[in-house]
């Protein structure tokens, strides 16, 4: 009677135990992050209307980036290119890329920027901003990147990657795990040979790799074949890990050809198999690292899981291809007793790794869903959601396969091994019937690749906003001018999904404007170009429409408003949805602004027509300097403890007593009579991060708009908009030395 090794499964199965266990306790302390870079600000700021030509474009993304060449590339309101070509990453700040600007005319400009993640993925996206005034029709189309998909290119090859790594190492840890010793020569030979042809597919798929990544960074495939990108990617830590897993391939190529050669004369001894392996497991961990693991925190940890969860898949996968590939050829022409010696105690072995590997990788794939899909919804509303699914359908009906070999063929083939060489007359029948469900686990396998492939391509979905829930969350109310005309926007319920909009306009004496068209578009703040234009209904003087702002984060609105004979002007707004309260901000940066000794503000009133500038300086307690240009002319006022001094051009001083007593140094207090405070989100200022607050004071019948300093609380920008009246004040030189006396 043939002797049938029983299977170390409770050591194994001890050991898997154990590793598990530790997993599972280091999960604990992991903390999910975005594994994409995002754009997180700008400056300009996107959808913002500046003054002049900035000399300089800056972008922050949510982590540390390369920079490709054309990072960053910036046309102007004529469709010409303005940038000088020099996009970089700031030597200060690796999350900033940067570009030079030469001068420009006034109008609309379009930013594209271009960069790679910490994860190796390329990254890219568009906004704009206007110098000026927005251009009348609006800004020219970007130029649209190649049809040439690098994500598809991304997705080839790396599903040919991971089928070579598969048929490299699989096969060689099946020889080791599941054959008896002394292993079949022959069995072992072809074992090897497909270990050959997977290392020279992952040799192959090399330079696939290093052209896919190309195409997504110089987004087309002309671009990619550019000796700029070539060499950008080749000197920075994407091309130090690709030449790395090329030298490791080829070294492994090498072992699987000389072992092929050496078997066909004589048998070959474990230490083979060992040192391929030990190739492999560096091969693998590049692997991880040029992957999302790479960005998601704590690295060390996201980048063990996802090592444990490709050696579990090579383990597996690669097992079932030896099955299919090697075992099963090796069996024809060989008598029933022979093949039930050969197959039961290599499938009974090989369903206890089998078991332990698709452990590891149940876990692990938890591991890395909860660490990449923030939200349940992700699974169907974005890309790499539905990816996910399609990978986890395909395991599930591979796992069905597997089962039916566990639990119902694997008994009858150790059953009839037992009863070798007397093996039952349905014996080879059985046989063919476990060869038949291995071959179709290792087809699903391909295609559980192929869903990798893809997987491994996409960016996972962003995180959702921490926020008020949406059935106590506030609506939101903000205020624009459009030329003369006040544009209030009504957002209800102000967060991500439908949303009713309202818009009301009042022309400069007060009066309801009735006889307008009014459109609004929308564009998310992921850089995407600005959706049709909804035509608003009017009624009851008012204008509605519905507006679909999914998925949360900064969306930029656009009312669209014209007049009877008169061109149509837009009125932008920026927000964050869902909106968090901002009560607690406003007041800190009153006390914030109210400690002050000193500071300028440079103040621009209008009505709709003329300007009227004044620079104001405070000194505290009761020091004031206004210079005033207006249409009329040119006043100063100075104001000292009690008295005033005034004059107009150049003329004579005139002085009187303050009209209130005293002049009182200005207090900032807005959170008595503020009311529907919200903050819309994040924009820098003079190189200054600030959130963006706006509010309405019901005492002034105004709204307001506040940029308060992220870090210093202080208010460095006021924006009010009311009937008839648009005012901004621009704060700067906090707490300097700024001498007021009174003129002699």
């Amino acid at each position: 009677m043939t002797r049938l090794v029983r299977p170390p499964g409770r050591r194994i199965g001890r050991v898997a135990s154990l590793v598990l266990i530790a997993l599972v306790l280091a999960l604990g302390t992991a903390t999910p992050a975005r594994a994409h870079a995002v754009l997180v600000r700008a400056d300009p700021a996107p959808d913002s209307v500046v003054g002049a030509p900035p000399a300089l474009v800056r972008i922050w993304l949510s982590e540390p980036i390369a920079a490709a060449p054309d990072a960053v590339i910036v046309t102007g309101p004529d469709g010409t290119r303005v940038d000088r070509g020099d996009a970089r990453v700031a030597p200060d700040d690796a999350t900033q890329l940067q570009v030079s600007l030469g001068s420009g005319a006034s109008g609309t400009y379009t930013v594209q920027w271009r960069a790679i993640s910490a994860d190796t993925h390329p990254v890219s996206g568009t906004f704009y901003f206007s110098v000026g005034a927005p251009s009348a029709g609006g800004p020219p189309p970007p130029v649209a990147p190649s049809a040439t998909s690098g994500t598809a290119w991304q997705s080839v090859a790396r599903w040919l990657h991971l089928v070579g790594l598969v048929l490299a190492l699989g096969p060689l840890v099946f020889g080791l795990a599941a054959l008896e010793r002394p292993r079949d020569p022959a069995i072992e030979l072809r074992l090897w040979r497909l270990s050959r042809a997977g290392a020279l597919l992952v040799v192959v798929a090399a330079p696939l790799l290093l052209l896919a990544q190309a195409v997504g960074v110089g987004g087309s495939l002309s671009a990619a074949l550019s000796r700029d990108v070539l060499r950008s990617l080749l000197l920075d830590g994407y091309g130090a890990r690709w030449v790395g897993r090329l030298a490791l391939a080829a070294l492994l190529l090498v072992v699987a050809w000389t072992a092929v050669r050496r078997g066909s004369e004589k048998r070959l001894g474990h230490s083979w198999a060992v040192t391929a392996l030990a190739l492999g497991a560096a091969l693998l961990l590049l692997t991880s690292l040029n992957g999302h693991p790479a960005s998601t925190q704590p690295v060390w940890l996201s980048v063990l899981v996802d090592w444990i969860h490709l050696a579990a898949t090579v383990a597996w996968l690669g097992g079932l291809a030896a099955l299919a590939v090697a075992v099963r050829p090796e069996l024809r022409g060989r008598s029933e007793a022979t093949r039930l010696a050969l197959l039961a105690p290599a499938v009974s072995r090989f369903s206890v790794l089998a078991l332990v590997s698709v452990e590891a990788l149940i876990l692990t794939g938890l591991y890395a869903t909860w660490a990449h899909v923030p939200r349940p919804a992700a699974l169907v509303d974005s890309g790499y959601g539905v990816a996910l699914l399609t990978k986890l359908g395909l395991v599930l009906v591979t796992l069905g396969l597997a089962a039916v070999n566990l639990l119902v063929l694997r008994p009858r083939l150790r059953a009839a091994a037992r009863h070798a060489p007397d093996a039952p007359a349905d014996a080879a029948a059985l046989v063919r019937r476990v060869m038949r469900t291995v071959g179709a686990e290792a087809l699903l396998g391909v295609a559980i690749l192929a869903a990798v492939g893809v997987l491994t391509s996409l960016p996972p979905p962003p995180p959702p906003i921490a926020s008020t829930p949406a059935s106590v969350a506030p609506a939101l109310t903000l205020a624009q001018n459009a030329g003369p005309t006040l544009v209030t926007l009504a957002l209800d319920p102000a967060v991500p999904g439908a949303n009713q909009v309202v818009v009301s306009l009042q022309d400069a004496v007060g009066a309801p404007v009735v006889d307008a068209r009014v459109r609004i578009r929308t564009r998310p703040g992921s850089g995407q170009g600005p959706s049709a234009a909804t035509q608003m209904e009017a009624a009851d003087g008012r204008y509605r429409a519905t507006v679909l702002l999914a998925p949360p984060g900064t969306w930029h609105l656009e009312v669209l408003v014209t007049l009877p004979g008169q061109p149509e002007v837009a009125a932008p707004f920026d927000l964050t949805v869902p909106t968090p309260g901002a009560g607690a901000l406003l007041s800190l940066a009153e006390q914030t602004m109210n400690r002050l000794q000193s500071l300028r503000e440079h103040n621009e009133l209008t009505s709709g027509g003329p300007v009227v500038t004044t620079e104001f300086t405070y000194a505290a307690p009761d020091r004031m300097r206004a210079v005033i240009d207006a249409p009329s002319g040119r006043r100063e006022t100075i104001a000292v403890g009690d008295r005033r001094f005034d004059r107009e051009g150049d003329g004579p001083w005139q002085e009187t007593p303050w009209p209130s007593g005293r002049y009182q140094w200005p207090r900032f207090a807005f959170t008595a009579t503020a009311t529907e405070v919200t903050v819309l989100g994040q924009e820098t200022i003079d190189g200054v991060d600030c959130f963006v607050v706006a509010l309405r004071d019901s005492a002034a019948n105004a709204r307001f708009r506040l940029w308060i300093g992220t870090e210093d609380h202080l208010i460095h920008r006021l924006v009010m908009m009311a009937t008839g009246h648009y005012m901004t004040s621009v704060y700067r030189d906090f707490n300097a030395p700024l001498p007021i006396e009174a003129p002699e």
